[in-house]
């Protein structure tokens, strides 16, 4: 029995079930790690950010130099909208399962990231490593694949650090620690502390001072505004810039006063001091903390990397120092590209990015007890939002743009295979890392329940999906 582009079904059936296969295989090992606390949760933290620091950027940007070129910019902004509209539709229909399951205050948004965040890295790009370079694809499919995928990575991104990690913080919004994470954009770097800041934080803790209190001797004031353990350095002026009800009271001195020699030096610290805090106060009045999100989002590892490699893709005299190009020719390295070297060492760090993605999903999922499942009702809802009803709209929208109004070419198979492949992908993994960073216990019980059960059901609904899109592109 056949297929109607000649391939016999038991062989999309088996071009279908076979990364799926595998890339459980590699989630089972990372679960048996994590069982035995060989991969403990430190561990995984640490093997997520070699992932995310280090091994997507640089698979990314080899295969986006590599691949993409001006025949295939126009691609990557369909790619683009695609994702913005997968996001759009999980997020309501993730409005609507937490109306209609009621899931539990600590999971009340997190629910509705769970319908929206799609695994949109590590199973798209095992998948398409693994058949990229079969039928019914070409030669060099694998590459653009990849980079086609790089446009639903940019936009989740920006996306996640803009809104997503908000909404799951606010579920843990009655924990201090949890609220102090939520206005922290920055997770991961340590806090700085400067003397301007101290200084400047001690000069807005200073009351307003009288008109009276003007008068007093100097020894009394300072008593009343030193307190143990403050710098001398850091007594000797306060300037206090508020404005009250009664007065404003600049540059009061707190000692008598000392040397000729000694005042300049220090009033003009103590200026500088108050100049620098001053500059901070109008950066973070324009920084504030979404823009910084935003930023954050825009400028992450993964994107950073892709912003750079269209640079050097689009721009061919780059480009032919990275890949082999007639126009940029360099005979005294035998017409091979100068910096190849660096693409190849890009390619070959980047290709343990998937392999341990999967690992460290398996070994979140390997922690799970039956003991912290969530009610059915709740895994079910986001099960079928995810793994039936986006997947339905996803392939039935791809063809419908590809065969009916003919604004997908029906040619570039791979293009509509990510776009139905990326609808039909469970929630992504990464959500149980985030929830365990942002959740004052560190645990993210809930949603690796959900995950779990999704991940369970994808064996199936993943390899029945893989099964039509094969059949639709052969």
């Amino acid at each position: 029995m056949s297929s109607s582009g000649g391939l016999p079904v038991r062989i999309l059936i088996w071009s279908a079930a076979r990364p799926i296969l595998k890339f459980f295989v590699v989630m089972g090992f990372g679960a048996f790690l994590a069982r035995k606390n060989i991969l403990t949760l430190s561990g995984s933290r640490s093997l997520a950010s070699i992932i995310i620091l280090l091994a997507y950027p640089c698979l990314l940007f080899s295969n986006i130099v590599s691949s993409v070129d001006d025949s295939t910019l126009g691609n990557l902004g369909l790619m683009t909208v695609a994702a913005i509209l997968l996001t759009i539709l999980g997020y309501l229909f993730g409005v609507l399962v937490r109306k209609l399951a009621k899931p539990p205050k600590i999971f009340s948004n997190g629910c509705v990231m769970a319908t929206t965040m799609g695994n949109w890295g590590d199973l798209p790009l095992a998948v398409i490593s693994s058949i990229g370079e079969y039928a019914p694809f070409n030669r060099g499919d694998t590459a653009i694949g990849i980079a086609y995928v790089s446009a639903f990575l940019c936009f989740a991104n920006i996306y996640f650090f803009l809104i997503g990690y908000r909404m799951i913080a606010s579920d843990f919004a009655s924990s201090k620690q949890a609220d102090r994470q939520e206005h922290d954009v920055d997770l991961s770097e340590p806090q700085i502390h400067n003397d301007a800041g101290d200084i400047a934080s001690k000069a807005s803790k200073a009351d307003a001072i009288s008109l009276t209190e003007l008068g007093a001797d100097p020894e009394s004031r300072k008593a009343r505004y030193s307190s143990p353990g403050t710098d001398a350095h850091d007594e000797t002026h306060i300037a206090e810039h508020t404005h009250t009800d009664n007065v404003v009271v600049v540059d009061v001195e707190l000692e008598p006063p000392r040397s000729s020699q000694e005042e300049p030096s220090k009033a003009a610290g103590s200026w500088a001091a108050f100049k620098s805090a001053s500059l901070r106060g109008k950066f973070d009045m324009i920084f504030t903390p979404k823009v910084k999100a935003l930023l954050k989002g825009l400028f992450s590892p993964a994107n950073s990397s892709i912003f750079v490699a269209l640079i050097l893709a689009l721009i061919p005299a780059t480009k032919g120092l990275f890949v082999y190009s007639p126009s940029v020719v360099n005979q005294n390295l035998g017409n091979e590209p100068v910096f190849k070297f660096l693409l190849e060492a890009s390619n070959y760090i980047g290709q343990v990015g998937p392999p341990l993605g999967l690992v460290n999903l398996g070994a979140a999922l390997g922690r799970l007890s039956r003991n912290t499942l969530l009610p059915w009702r709740i895994s079910i809802s986001v099960a079928l939002v995810r793994l039936v009803i986006l997947p339905v709209i996803g392939i039935a929208l791809t063809q419908l743009l590809s065969t009916q109004l003919m604004w997908i070419p029906q040619q570039d198979k791979m293009l509509r295979f990510v776009l139905m492949f990326m609808a039909i992908c469970p929630t992504a993994g990464s959500t149980v890392y985030f929830t365990q960073m942002l959740n004052p216990t560190g645990r993210a019980d809930e949603i690796a329940s959900v995950v779990l059960v999704q991940y369970i059901l994808a064996f199936v609904t993943m390899t029945a999906g893989m099964v039509v899109i094969l059949y639709l592109l052969s």
